[in-house]
């Protein structure tokens, strides 16, 4: 990940989860340099060399949409339809202001991703489809994912 693509966002040292450091989700890993960057980037855990902020990897999409700045991550599990949005304690409604609503409306709508939000305040998830999905199958897609990636919890 080039550090001057993600700027001083250091969103996912909180949100994500990295199994190898015991990190749970929404902390800050101890290897976080908050505003910074990756004080072990070159030596850092699989899980974090294989997250994709989809923010980093789409250079077309708007610095409003930038974790730092919208206050929500977006992840596409590998290898599913399905996107993951989360955001942080504090930071509970910030996936229902109107440029992230167009955003996961566009990705669910025009794109048919399922987008699961994740607010970690207050443990709460929503789920946003397309016409042709149903909850059960997008759960199923998830926990083949998790399966895939040995992730044992919710």
């Amino acid at each position: 990940m080039s550090v001057s693509r993600c700027g001083s966002c250091t969103l996912c040292c909180r949100i994500a989860r990295v199994p190898e450091l015991n990190k749970p989700v929404d902390t800050w890993c101890k290897h976080c340099d908050i505003g910074k960057g990756c004080k072990i980037h070159e030596s850092r855990p699989d899980s974090c060399r294989n997250f994709e902020c989809l923010w980093y990897t789409n250079e077309d999409w708007p610095a409003d949409l930038q974790p730092s700045e919208c206050k929500v991550m977006f992840e596409r599990l590998e290898g599913t339809d399905v996107i993951v949005a989360q955001s942080s304690r504090g930071y509970e409604n910030a996936w229902q202001k109107p440029l992230v609503q167009r955003f996961i409306r566009m990705m669910v709508e025009r794109e048919g991703y399922a987008v699961i939000v994740r607010t970690e305040g207050v443990h709460q998830k929503h789920m946003i489809l397309p016409k042709n999905r149903t909850r059960e199958s997008v759960w199923a897609e998830v926990k083949q994912f998790a399966e895939r990636v040995g992730i044992t919890e919710k």
